[in-house]
């Protein structure tokens, strides 16, 4: 499939003359590193399908079967997903401007991501491991359909956002992301993915009703803009400047109904403890899509810094007709409440509505 490559050069600099780098040594060697670990995956699968088809042949003398139990063919192919992922993952490119290129491989699905390079929060894990929050993507990937519309609040550099549009691709996505810098690197994020013709970036904050929202960022921490400032001896403690607050458009998840004709079928939602105010704000939303699954952070300290009561805030789910479900590597696993609140962190818990 073709591809204009004249987008990738539109947003990276052109480099003035050639430089020698001390890291390059240390680039060929993980390089050769991948393609060694490539060759070895290549090896396993070529074996497993000759296997396979001994198995197969019903011609073959009994002594030329092969038995696989359950377990360790489960054990197989975790380890040739840990192979694939060391094949995909580790490689990333600083392209200037206080930003890096990284590559990230999800099945058949290769996305670039630029990232902020002095940021130690999601930036490492993306550009050292080519993945990011391995639970919510097996999610998205065995439930979002080509026509699916899906709603990204706190959308930060646009990982999901982006893989989302992949997946979606005759549907819609909506991403939200209130902080400049970030902002900018999800729209050119967008851009880069040629997902731009389904995700519509919206530089806001999700609150309970229209108006205006202070924020306050975080020095190398973006992804951990909230509606509250860290203290003072917290941040001095974790040697971060502090930094200025700024103020953001607010709307509520409601309001965004129009643009997808009244159904949104997904919403990722990760706003650091504001989430007691988006969900106060999406309550028609909740109510008018009986098919809507919610994947929300679920960070009970945070909720607490920002002045919310994690039982509280359960008691809401619960009143908006929803149940939880915990997202991890064995699948879906349902929980009551009295687990949801036991629980001391979840990148991503699922809410929906409860069985009729």
């Amino acid at each position: 499939m073709s591809r204009d490559f004249s987008l990738w050069a539109r947003l990276l600099p052109w480099p003035r003359h050639k430089r020698t780098d001390p890291l390059d040594g240390l680039v060929r060697l993980a390089r050769h590193a991948a393609d060694i670990l490539t060759a070895r995956l290549d090896a396993i699968e070529q074996r497993l399908d000759r296997i396979e088809q001994r198995g197969l042949d019903r011609g073959a003398a009994p002594r030329a079967a092969v038995a696989i139990e359950p377990g360790q063919y489960a054990e197989i192919m975790r380890r040739l997903d840990a192979l694939e992922r060391l094949s995909h993952g580790g490689r990333g490119t600083y392209v200037g401007g206080n930003r890096v290129l990284a590559k990230c491989a999800i099945g058949e699905v290769s996305l670039g991501y630029l990232v902020e390079a002095d940021d130690v929060l999601l930036s490492p894990g993306l550009i050292l491991n080519g993945s990011h929050e391995d639970d919510l993507v097996r999610f998205f990937a065995a439930h979002v359909e080509e026509d699916s519309r899906c709603l990204d609040v706190g959308a930060n550099y646009g990982f999901f956002a982006c893989l989302l549009g992949k997946y979606a691709r005759r549907g819609k996505v909506v991403a939200i992301e209130p902080h400049p810098a970030v902002f900018a690197l999800l729209h050119d994020n967008i851009q880069l993915n040629d997902v731009a013709p389904v995700v519509t970036p919206l530089r806001v904050a999700v609150s309970d009703g229209p108006g205006k929202l202070q924020l306050f960022p975080r020095a190398g921490r973006s992804g951990n803009t909230s509606i509250t400032q860290m203290p003072d001896a917290a941040l001095a403690w974790l040697g971060e400047a502090k930094l200025e607050p700024f103020w953001v458009d607010s709307l509520r998840i409601d309001d965004l109904l129009p643009q997808f004709n009244g159904r949104i079928d997904f919403i990722k939602l990760d706003v650091e403890g504001a989430e007691p105010l988006a969900l106060r704000g999406a309550r028609q939303t909740i109510a008018a899509n009986p098919q809507l699954e919610i994947v929300m952070e679920w960070a009970p300290s945070q909720l607490r810094d920002a002045g919310f009561e994690a039982a509280r805030f359960v008691d809401e789910i619960r009143d908006a007709g929803l149940v939880a479900a915990d997202l991890g590597p064995g699948g879906i696993r349902k929980l009551s409440f009295e687990e949801l609140l036991g629980l001391d962190y979840r990148a991503g818990v699922l809410l929906r509505h409860a069985a009729p």
